[in-house]
């Protein structure tokens, strides 16, 4: 009677038959015939076969039952069976106190580091491949049309049908961690409804959470009954695959027989021989079969820290060093590097660095040379330029010096004569001393650029050019009379000193001049050019109507002692291009046609495009 009384606890499973009462009681007491192979195995103690009492699916529920009918059949009182909820089965397994467990996939894999080993697992006609039997399948109201994808449930409410229930609540948390999603908190509440699992869906047709989770078929079974709103709820994210129920998750191996090391080998043999030989169970023809692929669910264990990977959730040394040994040792071999790295980089730093102070020294010395060299060269070009001035110079004196001495002369003969009239006296004295200090101004500009004390500001350019023109056309500047004009545009402006464009324009205009004496006609032409290219400019061009010279003779003008005079030194021309360098410009030559030549100078200051002299 004992025996019976705990017989029915453990076929406590519903059918599913009415849709009116989806079997709230899922008790079920299966008859069971005395047995007729009561030496089926030879085993000295009975074996102990652990079942669970909670609800399964149809096909689970219908295999369940008439395998612990065949079972008995088959070994009589040789098999002890021991309905068990979840977790009293789990202590069961735990303390050795079975023999056999029936159970989800997930649970068998718990006690898999124990020994446990699969004897047959769940197929039928929905469910050809035991690796994929099973799956997490989540409902939620057909109107929300919000909920369409998994990441829509993120903060939504959650109705399961237990918290340890592997073909359900924790099939969908690990399709959450498998989605990469925010695990930790990701509903934001779940509601344990407890047996039966209708309970689940009822709360969602209800309305009072977003979602609900069950077990792939369920829904199917409750459609079949015509279970009350059941078509007012759709599965989420429906999957296709070998399980031919929709589901959310990813399949797994489902409803698994197992035994434990503390059994016999040959009972077990027996057991299985017979589990293999039972005829299909109920309308979907369910029948144990043998799964090859459990790793799906050890993943799915691990994942979520349960079983034996329950130790995950707390942290120890031993663990940390374990779990994070490779990436221990990388950072190890990182500090290693890092630290050969820095020490081989600081001797190489050292090394350049003296390397580069050395350079740095050479390049001083070097500097220190060239500028020594440099005022030798300036010292000379000033010599040169004050030895070019004194033509100039005497050509600039002589006028002023000139008309004083007519002044004077005057004077002095009007005294003489006895006439004395004090307003002419004083205005012949007043240009006296007027043309005294021309003559020392253009003395002092002279020692001023012989001294490297040359002043210079925005000017008129095309004035200046416009007077020293006029001034050198007014001079003798050839043995014979030669032909000046020039093409001066107005208003071009240069930051320069007026003496060094009058240097520039002489030694130009004064070699040209020389150059086309002996032709017939002889004409110098001086023109001046605006430079717009960047930083605003000017070009000086100097042209004649002289010999032709050859390519040699071009390249060869302007270098230092060379020129085409008899009596030259050739200095006028270094003096141009060393003041033309001074202003960012340069001196160069092109030849005419058909004859002449034409010597331009460029010159750049820093004046931008419409700044105005000062």
């Amino acid at each position: 009677m004992v025996l019976r009384v705990f017989l029915a606890l453990g076929l406590a499973i519903s059918t599913f038959a009415s849709a009116a009462d989806v079997s709230r009681s899922n008790l079920d007491t299966p008859t069971v015939s005395f047995a007729v192979k009561p030496d089926a195995f030879d085993s000295p103690t009975p074996v102990k076969l652990g079942i669970p009492y909670i609800t399964f699916p149809n096909s689970e529920s219908s295999l369940l039952r008439d395998t612990v009918d065949w079972l008995k059949v088959q070994f009589g009182d040789q098999l002890v069976i021991l309905p068990h909820s979840e977790q009293s089965l789990r202590n069961a397994v735990l303390g050795g106190e079975i023999d056999l467990f029936i159970g989800s996939s997930g649970f068998y894999r718990e006690f898999a580091s124990a020994g446990s080993k699969d004897l047959a697992t769940l197929v039928d006609d929905k469910k050809k491949n035991p690796n994929e039997s099973t799956a997490g399948t989540v409902i939620v109201r057909r109107s929300r049309d919000d909920l369409r994808r998994l990441e829509d449930l993120h903060g939504r409410s959650l109705a399961a049908g237990s918290d340890d229930f592997y073909s359900g609540l924790q099939m969908l948390l690990h399709e959450v961690k498998r989605r990469d999603l925010p695990y930790g908190g990701f509903f934001s509440r779940v509601e344990i409804t407890g047996m039966p699992l209708s309970e689940v869906v009822d709360r969602v047709i209800r309305g009072e959470v977003d979602a609900g989770v069950v077990s792939a078929c369920y829904f199917e079974n409750l459609l079949a009954t015509n279970y009350p709103h059941i078509t007012e709820v759709r599965v989420l994210e429906p999957r296709s695959d070998s399980l031919r129920c929709l589901h959310t998750t990813a399949p797994y191996p489902g409803l698994t027989i197992a035994t434990m090391p503390s059994a016999n080998p040959a009972t077990m043999r027996a057991i299985t021989r017979e589990l293999f030989s039972m005829p299909p169970s109920g309308t979907d023809k369910a029948l144990w079969s043998a799964a090859t692929d459990f790793k799906p669910v050890d993943d799915m264990l691990k994942a979520l820290a349960l079983g034996p990977y329950r130790h995950l959730r707390e942290w120890t040394v031993s663990r940390f060093l374990s779990e994070y040994r490779y990436v221990l040792l990388g950072f190890a071999v990182l500090l290693v590097g890092l630290f050969l790295h820095s020490f081989r980089t600081e001797y190489v730093v050292r090394r350049r660095t003296a390397q580069l102070q050395e350079a740095m020294n050479e390049q001083h010395r070097m500097e220190e040379a060239a500028q020594e060299q440099n005022a030798r060269i300036q010292l000379l070009e000033r010599q040169g330029v004050v030895q070019q001035l004194s033509s100039m110079l005497a050509h600039e004196l002589f006028q002023p010096m000139t008309a004083i001495g007519y002044f004077t002369k005057g004077l002095i003969s009007r005294i003489k004569r006895g006439e004395f009239d004090r307003e002419a006296y004083l205005d012949i004295l007043e240009k006296i001393r007027s043309l005294n200090q021309q003559s020392n101004a253009v003395v002092e500009h002279v020692r001023s650029y012989a001294k490297a004390k040359i002043s210079r500001s925005p000017i008129d350019l095309s004035s200046v050019v416009t007077q020293t023109v006029e001034s050198l056309r007014r001079a003798r500047i050839a043995d014979r009379p030669v032909a000046l004009r020039s093409i001066v545009p107005p208003d071009i402006l240069l930051v320069a000193d007026p003496l060094e464009i009058e240097l520039i324009l002489t030694n130009l205009v004064k070699n040209a001049a020389h150059a086309c004496a002996e032709v017939p006609q002889p004409e110098v032409c001086v023109s001046l050019e605006r430079l717009t290219e960047g930083a605003q400019g000017a070009r000086i061009v100097v042209s004649d109507n002289g010999p032709a010279l050859t390519e040699e003779e071009i390249e060869n003008l302007g270098r230092l002692f060379e020129t085409t005079k008899k009596d030259g030194l050739g200095l006028g021309i270094s003096i141009v291009r060393r003041i033309a360098e001074s202003y960012g410009g340069k001196l160069y030559y092109r030849a005419r046609k058909p004859q002449g030549l034409a010597a331009e100078v460029s010159l750049w200051n820093p004046l931008q495009a419409g700044e105005s002299a000062s």
